[in-house]
């Protein structure tokens, strides 16, 4: 039914990075068409920035994505909400989440170049 709440755990498992992306992308478009409010539970960095990019391109206003970013310090869990701007930038937990791969990938790029 219309604002109906759909939950899905790690959309990711067993998909290609490049679907993945493709995925957050198409539900940002699913909860705008359908008037559907959406919850990912995800471990992909590929997904968040494919909302991240459905944001940049105006299909989905920053106030309508919440992001958190969840981890363990000792026995306690944190949860922490990331800011979006209407670039499609991460503020927050998320940044240090999304800058581990950009670490990763630039490591590999200057060993191979």
């Amino acid at each position: 039914p219309e604002d109906s709440l759909i939950a899905v755990e790690e959309p990711e498992i067993h998909v290609h990075p490049k679907a993945q992306f493709k995925f957050g992308l198409l539900a940002s478009d699913f909860t705008k068409s359908e008037n559907k409010q959406l919850i990912l539970i995800t471990h992909s960095e590929h997904i968040v920035s494919g909302v991240l990019t459905a944001i940049k391109k105006g299909k989905i206003e920053p106030h309508e994505v919440s992001i958190w970013f969840f981890e363990r310090k000792g026995m306690e869990n944190i949860a922490t909400r990331s800011e979006v701007d209407k670039e499609g930038r991460a503020v927050g937990a998320l940044k240090s989440f999304l800058e581990a791969t950009l670490s990763e990938l630039s490591q590999y790029i200057g060993a191979v170049g």
